[in-house]
């Protein structure tokens, strides 16, 4: 123990003894380890923390496995449901639940809730209660007794003002009161972000019998001692035989069983573990830096290293100090590192989307604060062993005959540093592809076309008011009164309305019969979705009309039902014909179907995300087929925001009672479809920029000390007649052929490594050339760069000087 004490005190003073090339060495490792630990944070508080249930590792998602479409998380039905709680031996229990919503009125400015649907024992499966109140009881999943309600804390503390008499307290939504029966705790979000209330689901025997109407979510609870493996076999079963009894419905499905904490945290889990991986590089390389630092040092501790061998300490005893004297190091390096994490972190949930799963859980706990202390300690046996290995080979004899002359020009120190240069421009080179990629794919999203104009375009999400207006045609008049004042704005352009712009992952959508058509086997049947839009709602969006025509004021209540098609769903099912004037029902041979006859057919619209394709995609007339909820679309001649309160009064001029919400762009929203690629993709991009910037310091160090030991050779160099370019010629050459032999280990390594990043690119392979050669490029530019001013110091050296020193 004195030993160590005395290796530790020892090391303290060297820290002390070279001011210059401690802050220097600490500044770079503090750097590779604050990042690390901020990436790790996020991705300890995002996957590794367990969710905030009673036994989270047994919770799972249910969903039928939609064959048809290729969607493995597809609603079920009520029927399916009940067969699956009724016949699995795997979970102890399973509840339903559906997305729902409901205009809130009787207050002095009616809203919007966002809320769901669930069974009474959702709550015990999760094992969480409320605040304050009670949940459901098994009796209010009745219709007629289910007109209660329970609140989030959020919405509980924005309306009610955290007051705890609101339990028993009555809301009018949509028209039928509700009363208020519990608070659910701060930060409870199941099932997603947006909640803010939950009603019990009280479902209809007609829909109960009904299996092909899918609209369930199925959230379940495995039995002690059953794995998920376990469960998604019996699940595969129970699937197998439910399509056997209920061919019609069920032939082309099975049942997908996924972790719960899988289903919070989506696809965010591969992009923060290339995240987590990239920074693992950028400490490898700050490593290699602060390694190249130590065997410089070590150079001018030859003597030092002598003496001390000469005095009897062996070879393992000089490792042990020159270890110590790293982990010392590490200590102050963490410390920093530790803070750059907090300034990062900080950052990180700055920039991070909004709908980022489990982003307010990110912090820095016990567990990220043992990762720092590990990380720092590893880094220092890292950057520290080489050199020790390096340094305790020093050749007694003539270390103390030469003087102590530096060891760095030996030929050993060299490759040693040279190694470690390759070394970082292989992981730089690793990094660079890897965020080249992820840029290129981004600028292919954003250069895609959606099939519509995003720009100079406001939407708004209204909803008739219940009890005002309560038969179709009541409803049809008011938006056509709202169309009609909007339009009379002399800054509007057009005016449109839609039940949706965009598709969910489980749209409202349904088998279809095309008239003429042979029936598909039933495993093959292709859905279509369906959306309800009034004749500007196209030529807002300035979506291109391929054949016929758009709605019109033909398309009324009484008229032929008609449709418009998109160009995927006339091309499969008309190809080589006019679409125009065929006719398909929704359904699967009914006795008395509604034929809807194709007027029009528009262009392809990427309405669930520019990296998907279009789907088979119908459109009836808001005339006849009216909904009460609707989306506005606007289109002005410039920022579009400007008229979003001109717009707001004149709708509360025409209806006080309209709830009108999440007034936005339509630029906005495509963005925001984006929002997590773009974090990624700029997170990836900032730490393979790190990583450029310390493989450049790490040239420039190799390459200063690589001229430093070859002065005399130089100098010999310029005697004989060499000039100046010649010199530059040789030192540059050297840089570029190490560089070179980095980026070729390098891109072997990014050519495998990449392949994980699969599924966040598009448009772009992941071994696509002009990335590789343009990394290369840019690597090759920096150590040119880096290598240049060394360079320039070997040109200006003098023969005689150099001679004369040898």
């Amino acid at each position: 123990m004195k030993t160590f004490l005395d290796d530790v005190r020892f090391g303290w003073r060297m820290l002390a003894k070279s001011p210059s090339f401690t802050t220097v060495a600490i500044l770079t490792l503090a750097l590779g380890i604050g990042i690390n630990t901020a990436i790790f944070s996020a991705v300890n508080s995002v996957l590794l923390r367990p969710l905030p249930y009673k036994t989270p590792d047994r919770l799972a998602m249910l969903w039928n496995d939609n064959h048809r479409l290729g969607l493995h998380e597809d609603l079920t039905s009520y029927a399916n449901f009940a067969d699956w709680r009724s016949t699995s031996r795997s979970f102890e229990d399973m509840a339903a639940l559906t997305e729902t919503g409901a205009d809130v009125t009787g207050v002095d400015e009616p809203y919007e809730v966002h809320g769901w649907l669930v069974g009474a024992n959702a709550f015990s499966i999760l094992g969480v209660m409320p605040q304050i109140g009670r949940t459901f009881t098994r009796q209010e999943e009745v219709r007629g007794r289910s007109h209660v309600v329970i609140l989030s804390d959020a919405l509980w503390r924005k309306r009610f003002g955290a007051d705890p008499n609101a339990i028993g307290k009555t809301m009018i939504m949509d028209g039928d009161p509700f009363v208020i029966v519990g608070v659910m705790p701060a930060g409870f979000q199941f099932p997603d972000k947006r909640v803010e209330i939950w009603q019990p689901l009280a479902v209809s025997d007609q829909t109960k019998a009904n299996r092909g109407g899918l609209f369930l979510y199925v959230l379940g609870k495995l039995k002690p001692g059953v794995s998920m493996e376990q469960a998604r076999a019996e699940m595969n079963l129970i699937g197998d035989n439910l399509a056997r009894q209920y061919p019609i419905t069920n032939k082309g499905f099975g049942i997908w069983v996924v972790p719960l904490l899988n289903q919070v945290v989506g696809n965010l889990r591969t992009g923060l573990l290339a995240l987590f991986a990239a920074v693992g590089f950028v400490l490898l390389i700050a490593c290699a830096n602060v390694a190249n630092l130590f065997l410089a040092r070590g150079a001018g501790r030859e003597r030092e290293i002598a003496l001390r061998a000469a005095l009897g300490a062996g070879r393992g005893r000089l490792i042990q100090q020159l270890l110590t004297e790293s982990f010392v190091f590490a200590i102050p390096a963490g410390i920093v590192g530790l803070s750059v994490a907090y300034l990062g972190l900080d950052a990180l949930i700055g920039m991070a989307p909004v709908n980022m799963p489990r982003l307010e859980e990110i912090a820095i706990d016990g567990r990220v604060l043992a990762f720092t202390v590990g990380v720092s300690l590893a880094s220092a046996l890292v950057f520290g062993l080489l050199p020790a290995l390096r340094i305790s080979r020093t050749d007694l004899n003539e270390a103390l005959r030469e003087g102590g002359r530096s060891m760095a020009g030996g030929l050993r120190a060299s490759y040693a540093r040279s190694s470690l240069l390759i070394a970082e421009v292989a992981l730089s080179m690793v990094l660079l592809a890897g965020a080249g990629l992820m840029i290129r794919s981004l600028i292919q999203l954003r250069t895609t076309n959606p099939g519509f104009d995003v720009s100079s375009v406001l939407t708004m999400e209204l909803s008739a008011p219940y009890g005002t207006y309560s038969k179709g045609a009541e409803i049809r008049a008011m938006y056509g009164r709202v169309v009609d004042r909007l339009k009379s704005i002399g800054a509007v352009r057009s005016v449109g309305l839609t039940t949706g712009i965009f598709l969910s992952a489980t749209p409202n959508s349904g088998i279809f019969t095309v008239e003429g058509k042979p029936l598909p086997p039933i495993e093959q049947s292709v859905e279509a979705t369906l959306d309800s839009v009034d004749p500007g709602y196209f030529r807002t969006l300035r979506v291109p009309l391929l054949r016929g025509r758009f709605f019109d004021e033909r398309d009324q209540p009484d008229s032929t039902p008609v449709a418009l098609v998109n160009d995927t769903m006339a091309r499969q099912f008309w190809p080589g014909e006019d679409p125009i004037g065929k006719r398909f029902h929704f359904g699967r041979g009914n006795d008395n179907p509604r034929w809807l006859t194709v007027v029009g057919v528009v262009s392809d619209m990427r309405r669930q995300g520019l990296d998907k394709k279009a789907r088979v995609e119908t459109f009836e007339p808001l005339a006849q087929q009216v909904r009460s909820d609707l989306t506005l679309v606007v289109r002005t001649p410039d920022d579009p925001m400007k008229l979003a309160g001109v717009i707001q009064s004149e709708l509360r001029t025409l209806e006080k009672s309209l709830v009108i919400q999440q007034i936005r762009t339509l630029d906005d929203q495509m963005s925001e479809s984006l929002a997590q690629r773009r974090f990624q993709t700029w997170l990836l991009g900032l730490f393979s920029a790190i990583a450029l910037v310390l493989a450049a310091i790490g040239i420039y160090g190799v390459m200063y000390h690589s001229v430093t030991q070859r002065m005399h050779e130089f100098g010999v160099r310029v005697a004989l007649g060499a000039s100046a370019s010649n010199v530059l010629r040789i030192v540059l050459g050297e840089a570029a052929m190490l560089v070179t032999i980095g980026a070729v280990i390098g891109t072997v390594a990014a050519l495998a490594l990449t392949r994980l990043l699969a599924s966040l690119l598009f448009g772009v392979s992941a071994s696509d050339p002009a990335t590789y050669v343009g990394v290369f490029l840019v690597l090759m530019a920096s150590a040119l760069i880096a290598s240049y001013l060394p360079a320039r110091r070997a040109t200006k050296v003098d023969p005689m000087v150099a001679l004369r020193y040898e």
